[in-house]
């Protein structure tokens, strides 16, 4: 009977309301812990994302650097370089210049309208 009333007694101070109260803000300290792990794991992943893709854009770079550097290595290379920067050319090479022009010769004629036609005009390109 004592033994019985021995767990009676236990049981009425664990359930008593200090212990249930001091349990919850323990629950809610460790879930707030665990949601800050959850929410760093999603910052890594997404840094982790971007870093990948910042590495193949510089892996893809460094092929085009890459390239470039084959191709300066080369006498037609260097030529070609020196031709699209500073507009040279070789002895006895001559360069022509092909200007377009933007305006035209002929002028348009200029059309009267009428009042209404100038006011269907106006509202076609308001609306």
């Amino acid at each position: 009977m004592q033994d019985f009333q021995q767990r009676k007694k236990i049981r009425k101070i664990l359930y008593s309301r200090g212990v249930v109260i001091v349990l919850g803000i323990i629950t809610l300290f460790l879930m707030r812990g665990a949601y800050n792990v959850v929410q760093k794991d999603k910052d890594s992943k997404r840094n982790l994302e971007i870093a990948q893709r910042e590495l193949g854009s510089a892996r893809a770079k460094q092929d085009d650097l890459a390239k470039n550097i084959a191709l300066l290595n080369t006498q037609a290379g260097v030529e070609s370089e020196i031709r699209q920067k500073y507009n040279v050319s070789k002895e006895g090479e001559q360069v022509a210049v092909i200007i377009q022009s933007t305006a035209s010769t002929t002028p348009v004629p200029r059309v009267e309208k009428g009042f209404w036609a100038s006011l269907s005009a106006w509202f076609t390109h308001v609306f």
